[in-house]
């Protein structure tokens, strides 16, 4: 029960109380359970009173200082509240819903199991406090910060606003976020946890490194996000629209859901695919003409060319550029530099799979074959011409690719570079693009192009 000389005094007006307060050695001032309901008490000095079950419901609480405060289970329901001081005041199973907190400043509050949906959150400053059990539903916490809270576990914030807001490294795994709205928002660091994300508005926010595992984001808005470093693994994003969304060094399992993801913006014809790193792809191919130019010219030109082209051979490897570009084909060359590590092997399997045919140079090919060996039995759907300067030593393996239904059936012998540039289009490209066209339909039909054995025996 309160005080009844000290909340006298309180209603005498909050210039008296505070004088009151000073002469009396800052006194504790003891409001519990007072019915205060819709009394104006804008900027009155409440710090550290006790205010435990108080009725306070439309009370102008305006610019008040509440610091340390005990309001444990009161009644702040559409309270003023606009710029108060709430630092570490305890406000635990208190109702705040409805109220106007724009401005105030609860870093460090308990507000513990308290009720504050609807309420006006917006540009509060949250740090620090303890949000445990808090009903947030519908509440506006537009740029309000969160950043450091201490607990936000089981808190409900479905259809709350909190675009724009500070929530960067926040614990709130299995939280409620249902529809709500996050954009432009930061959770970069943040535990999201099986999170319910279920069509929240995240268009613009930041989740770089954020924790989203087993997190259901199905339906959500996820364009322009940023996503770099973020875990996905058994998260569910089925539905989310992804356009514009970066999406480096995610972390994706079996697990996660990835069905009908959006890749086109609002108002765009809808487009979809069931991979995010493909999505992501895809909307740059849709978005970018120059990179639609440039698969392009891989599929219909690029051409891989493999060997050891040492300062002595480089007279070969330009006349095979040469003629590769006037003939239009856009020439990949891959020089090995006597290294076979795993990344080479790699490296060029990747390459050759970009290209329309490849051409294996075997002079000086001291690791080509090994090279080769990985390449040409993983792409048998690329066509390979082996080529090789004649009085070269050629390594034994070779004559195992040539069994190969990818390989053309005969290794080309060139006497020179002049050599080399006359017969290229006729007896090298022509064999490759044919092979080519045939190795598309081999599960129909065999291949019947003709044997090079007139291509190795003419020498010249």
């Amino acid at each position: 029960m309160a005080n009844l000389q000290h909340l006298k005094i309180l209603l005498s007006g909050t210039l008296q109380f505070a004088a009151w307060r000073k002469a009396n050695g800052n006194l504790r001032p003891d409001l519990a359970a007072a019915i205060l309901q819709g009394v104006n008490l804008y900027y009155a000095d409440l710090g550290e009173a006790d205010l435990n079950g108080a009725n306070l419901g439309g009370a102008n609480l305006g610019g008040a200082n509440l610091g340390g405060a005990s309001l444990n289970g009161a009644n702040l329901s559409g309270a003023n509240l606009g710029g108060a001081d709430l630092r570490g005041a305890d406000l635990s199973e208190a109702d705040l819903s409805w109220a106007d907190l724009n401005w105030a400043d609860l870093s460090g509050a308990n507000l513990g199991r308290a009720d504050l949906s609807g309420s006006n959150l917006n540009w509060a400053d949250l740090r620090g406090a303890y949000l445990g059990g808090t009903d947030l539903s519908k509440a506006d916490l537009r740029e309000a910060s969160l950043s450091g809270a201490a607990y936000l576990k089981g808190v409900d914030l479905h259809g709350a606003n909190l675009s724009g807001a500070n929530l960067s490294r926040v614990i709130m795994n299995g939280v409620d976020l249902e529809e709500a709205d996050l954009r432009g928002a930061n959770l970069g660091g943040a535990d999201l946890r099986r999170a319910n994300l279920n069509r929240a508005k995240l268009s613009g926010a930041n989740l770089e490194r954020a924790n989203l595992k087993g997190a259901d984001l199905s339906g959500a808005d996820l364009r322009q996000v940023r996503l770099a470093g973020c875990c996905l693994e058994e998260a569910i994003l089925q539905g989310c629209r992804v356009y514009g969304t970066a999406a480096w060094d995610v972390k994706i399992n079996e697990r996660t859901d990835q069905r009908n993801l959006l890749i086109t913006d609002v108002g765009e014809a809808a487009v979809s695919v069931d991979n995010l790193k493909i999505a992501r792809f895809l909307h740059l191919l849709l978005d970018n003409t120059e990179l639609k130019d440039a698969i392009d010219a891989l599929t219909l030109k690029a051409v891989l060319i493999l060997g050891h082209f040492s300062p002595e051979r480089q007279s070969v490897l330009a006349a095979l550029q040469g003629e590769l570009r006037r003939r239009d084909h856009l020439p990949i060359v891959f020089n090995f530099a006597g290294s076979e590590t795993q990344t080479t092997i790699e490296t060029v399997r990747a390459l050759a799979g970009l290209s329309r045919f490849v051409i294996a140079d075997l002079a000086d090919g001291r690791s080509i074959p090994a090279q080769l060996h990985t390449t040409v039995s993983e792409l048998d759907n690329r066509a390979f011409v082996l080529i090789a300067e004649k009085s070269s030593r050629i390594h034994g393996q070779v004559e195992n690719f040539l069994n190969r239904v990818n390989v053309v059936q005969a290794i080309f012998e060139y006497s020179s570079p002049e050599h080399l540039m006359a017969s290229l289009v006729e007896r090298v490209v022509a064999s490759a693009q044919a092979w080519s066209e045939q190795l598309c339909n081999r599960h129909t039909r065999p291949i019947t192009t003709p044997l090079l054995s007139d291509i190795a025996s003419s020498g010249n």
